[in-house]
């Protein structure tokens, strides 16, 4: 009976509250140098407390990071590594203009008649007969050999007058 009064005497102690894990921040995220991140405690290999790395360590690397990436783009573009820029294309066709005296003149290219007074050739694609006629005029033929863009002068000479006869 007594042990029973002494425990009923004896004041119980008082249950300490649990208290709920706080949920982390969730505007803070930890960065890659806090102890939460890296998973490693706040105290160094002797137990003594670790500081935390200054934040322009960060910056530091990017730096660093930085100039050996543009050093290595800077050897790579100046060892000769790039190919050379393609040469420009020569030209597949040419461009010939006629100047034609008088302007009604009828100008025919291998026996087809040109419908303006310009004709695009294949470079070097031979050798092309053009005859220019007119009515009251001299015809007048001329071999082409299309190489470059030209302009070609043509004058027709007027037909000589028949006389009648008495």
């Amino acid at each position: 009976v007594e042990d029973l009064a002494l425990e009923i005497d004896q004041p119980k102690p008082k249950p300490t509250p649990r208290r709920a894990a706080t949920p982390p921040d969730p505007v803070h995220t930890p960065g890659p140098l806090e102890p939460e991140a890296t998973g490693r405690g706040t105290t160094g290999p002797y137990g003594q407390a670790r500081k935390a790395p200054p934040a322009r360590a960060g910056l530091w690397i990017a730096l660093v990071v930085v100039a050996l990436g543009g050093g290595g783009l800077y050897l790579y573009t100046s060892t000769g590594s790039k190919p050379p820029p393609p040469e420009a294309a020569a030209p597949q066709s040419v461009r010939i203009g006629f100047n034609i005296n008088p302007a009604f003149a009828e100008i025919l290219v291998d026996g087809v008649t040109l419908p303006s007074r310009e004709l695009t050739l294949r470079k070097g694609g031979g050798e092309y007969k053009v005859t220019v006629k007119a009515r009251g005029y001299l015809t007048r033929t001329l071999v082409l050999k299309p190489e470059q863009d030209q302009t070609v002068q043509i004058e027709l000479k007027p037909q000589p007058k028949q006389e009648e006869a008495p």
